[in-house]
């Protein structure tokens, strides 16, 4: 469905004519006008079992982890700590400032049911998107 919705980004042609200013301004990147999530879709349908996989690693990490430190002294982290918390916070404003407009254009044209689906209801009227040439 993803790839369906950003199949008129693409990567040839003048790049003012094939996108309208307001697509340019959600996608400033051509990366990201050019992306096909078609082969990552797949990926993910084909391999539904790595995330569950992954969080189970993730599980016995954290309580090996715990088990394997109970008998040492702590490691003095305040520094790295306070520098990676502050990392995270830059990328989280970063990401709010790119994925807030975008998502409050896909909320105004499609609704709720598409931003956090990606998916029409089924009664909802078939529209073209602005961003369509």
């Amino acid at each position: 469905m993803l790839s369906q919705s950003r199949s008129h980004f693409s990567s040839s042609g003048d790049d003012a004519t094939r996108n309208p200013p307001a697509a340019q301004a959600l996608y400033p990147f051509t990366w990201e006008r050019a992306f096909d999530a078609g082969p990552t879709n797949v990926w993910m349908e084909d391999n539904g079992w790595f995330p569950v996989a992954a969080c189970v690693l993730y599980a016995a990490v954290i309580v090996g982890g715990q088990r394997a430190m109970r008998s040492r002294q702590a490691f003095q982290l305040r520094g790295p700590l306070a520098s990676w918390n502050l990392l995270l916070a830059i990328f989280s404003a970063v990401g709010t400032i790119r994925l807030v407009p975008h998502a409050l254009t896909q909320l105004n044209l499609e609704g709720f049911h598409h931003l956090v689906s990606g998916e029409m209801p089924p009664d909802a009227p078939s529209r073209k998107s602005q961003f369509q040439v």
